[in-house]
């Protein structure tokens, strides 16, 4: 009666039933084995990543235009950069110009502006820029004139020294990975000749006062004479800035020679594949690399070592067999996390009487 009661309440079950779920350890494993697959591949992926160019080599660190107070006129323009490693942010920048034409003569004067100062040089005094015809004022820079005797006056390897610069970081060397870019060159001068693009407005004190305003690209108070040379050689044609200013016009060189030249480059160059190189015909001469061109430059050069290319490779390798094995294992995972978790326990093969169903009553071994 008391076993009856104790089966009944339900303290003791069933030997069938025995036993707790078991949970199933194989999708665990294999959800534990993606992360881990896809934390290697992300891994290899920033080692394959190349070295990031610094924002401030993104632009050119300076722009300097050139201009001549005649036309027929022939201009060289160089800049040469001396570039100390270990002090990327001062790089010093030396500009050189000769001039050359049938009409040239002492008294030819050439206009030069740069958006930096010139650190040896009295003569630059910051100017307004002013653009088009509605006169809107740009970001003010450093303008100056020579005159070909005063060019003259000095020899120097690339022509006559102009002004010398302090300049901000032109060239970064970091992770296996070397950048350069240097000024910019003339970037409004076109290759075709044209009518006055720029003329300065002086104070009338003296006529050698510096430099007020400069104009680029100024209006003519008739359009229509555009393209008459007689009409487009007067200043009294122009619409200017300030009235009863001494005005002189200046001119695009009729043709253009320019050059770039960046020192201490060979050691990070001699094992290295060039990525980027721009205008394209850079060459490294000894220890300077080179460009030059017809028209306006802007030298820029990126390049990766080759053991650092191999490494970045390899890297970008392993991250996509990385990758390729943590999506087998998400395979895996999302067919195993489709079954129930747990598994239930192995059943017991008991007595015949435990086993027997319970709405079936046993029979009476003496026929009752």
């Amino acid at each position: 009666m008391g076993d009856d009661h104790q089966a009944a309440g339900g303290r003791v079950p069933p030997a069938g039933q025995a036993g707790k779920p078991r949970l199933r350890l194989l999708p665990v494993v294999f959800l534990v084995l993606m992360l881990l697959a896809l934390g290697l591949g992300f891994l290899f992926k920033h080692q394959a990543a190349p070295t990031a160019e610094s924002r401030a080599l993104t632009s050119a660190p300076q722009t300097v235009g050139v201009y001549v107070n005649q036309t027929g006129v022939t201009v060289h323009l160089t800049a040469g950069i001396r570039w100390d490693p270990n002090r990327p942010g001062q790089a010093q920048e030396s500009l050189y110009a000769a001039v050359e034409g049938a009409n040239v003569s002492q008294a030819t004067k050439v206009l030069f502006t740069s958006t930096i100062r010139p650190s040896d040089s009295d003569l630059a005094q910051p100017s307004a820029v002013y653009f088009g015809g509605n006169l809107v004022r740009g970001s003010p820079e450093y303008s100056w004139s020579l005159t070909v005797a005063q060019l003259n006056s000095v020899s120097g390897l690339y022509g006559s020294p102009v002004a010398n610069f302090t300049l901000p970081q032109v060239a970064q060397v970091s992770g296996g990975s070397v950048f350069v870019h240097l000024p910019t060159l003339a970037s409004n001068v076109s290759p075709f000749p044209s009518i006055a693009i720029e003329m300065t407005e002086q104070a009338t004190s003296s006529p050698a006062a510096p430099i007020r305003d400069v104009v680029t690209s100024p209006a003519l108070v008739d359009q229509a004479e555009a393209s008459s040379a007689s009409y487009t050689s007067h200043t009294g044609n122009y619409v200017g800035e300030a009235a009863g200013s001494s005005r002189e016009l200046y001119y695009q060189p009729q043709t253009l020679m320019t050059t770039e030249t960046i020192n201490s480059l060979r050691p990070y160059l001699q094992n290295a594949v060039i990525d980027s190189n721009l205008p394209g015909n850079g060459t490294l001469q000894g220890d300077t690399y080179v460009w030059q061109a017809t028209g306006w430059l802007e030298g820029y050069l990126s390049a990766t070592e080759v053991r650092t290319s191999s490494a970045e490779a390899n890297h970008d390798f392993y991250a996509g067999l990385a990758f390729g094995t943590a999506a087998a294992f998400f395979i895996a995972c999302a067919q195993e996390f489709k079954e129930p978790m747990t598994t239930s326990p192995r059943r017991r093969r008991g007595r015949r009487a435990e086993s027997r169903p319970a709405d079936k009553p046993a029979q009476d071994p003496a026929g009752g």
